[in-house]
């Protein structure tokens, strides 16, 4: 009887609209707040488990001799995918492994990283009370993973929605 009782009440809190996922902060993030080292190791080769990996691999293991770009050990590589497209990955100099895929034609733009920083910013959709708004996404890298820690609604998407001469 316990176990059921707590299996409904976590699904009564987590199917409430009112939840609050994303916003976990009061305000908006510093990157200064979530300092990282610089990886001076030796750089480990492409992880070529991915599929994406396999498919863009020239690119992906020449990028992989730039500097980190972001959280100390990951470096930005991208490249075009058509008229106005633009993809753009960060892979791990440690593990070679690729964490995220960011840009194309639907997905959210990468618009700020720093390489002492484990914070990420992004434009993208996100849900608030069933509606897909327009967003900038503060991300936080943990365990490998970015989590989605804070996010302000954006009136208008910008022009400069895909520069990323900043990475």
């Amino acid at each position: 009887m316990k176990r059921i009782s707590l299996i409904i009440l976590c699904s009564v809190y987590l199917l409430n609209p009112s939840v609050p996922f994303a916003k976990t902060l009061d305000k908006q993030p510093k990157f200064t707040d979530y300092p990282v080292q610089i990886y001076k190791g030796p750089t480990a080769k492409l992880d070529m488990s991915d599929a994406d990996a396999r498919l863009f691999r020239t690119r992906l293991s020449e990028g992989l001799k730039q500097k980190p770009g972001y959280a100390g050990e990951y470096v930005a590589v991208g490249w075009g995918c058509g008229a106005m497209c633009f993809s753009l990955t960060l892979i791990s100099k440690r593990t070679g492994k690729i964490l995220k895929i960011f840009g194309g034609e639907t997905g959210e733009k990468l618009i700020d990283i720093h390489p002492n920083s484990l914070l990420l910013v992004s434009y993208g959709s996100v849900q608030v009370n069933g509606t897909d708004i327009y967003a900038k996404k503060f991300y936080l890298l943990k365990n490998n993973q970015l989590n989605l820690i804070y996010h302000t609604p954006v009136a208008v998407r910008s022009e400069d929605d895909n520069d990323t001469s900043n990475l």
